[in-house]
């Protein structure tokens, strides 16, 4: 992604263990979240709470 301050790699490799949904819904919160980063031109997200970092990336943390 090319951004004002410069290139921005995507990750495009496989994802790595089991989530706990489809990759189908995988791609979909993260295509989601991607929309709404640029309607808003936003390049890079950073989440803290545990909840939206499970429901990204299906990772449970150790803090939830």
């Amino acid at each position: 992604m090319e951004t004002s301050r410069g290139r921005i790699e995507e990750g495009t490799g496989p994802l790595v263990g089991t989530l706990p949904f489809s990759e189908t819904e995988f791609r979909r919160r993260l295509d989601n979240t991607r929309r709404a980063m640029a309607a808003r031109d936003l390049a890079a997200f950073i989440s803290f709470t545990p909840e939206n970092i499970y429901y990204l990336t299906g990772h449970d943390t150790p803090g939830y």
